[in-house]
C-alpha cells in the first residue's frame, strides 16, 4: 500500500509535529468537514 519512502515521510512529518499523531483521528474528520 505504502512505499518505504513514503511511510519514512510520515515517520520524518510525525517528528516534525509530535502532537499531531495524538489527535483522534475523528477530530481531525470534524475539523475538515467543518472548515
Amino acid at each position: 500500500m505504502f512505499q518505504t519512502s513514503d511511510i519514512d515521510e510520515s515517520k520524518e512529518m510525525q517528528n516534525r509535529l509530535p502532537h499531531f499523531h495524538t489527535i483522534p483521528s475523528s477530530v481531525v474528520l470534524e475539523i475538515l468537514v467543518h472548515a
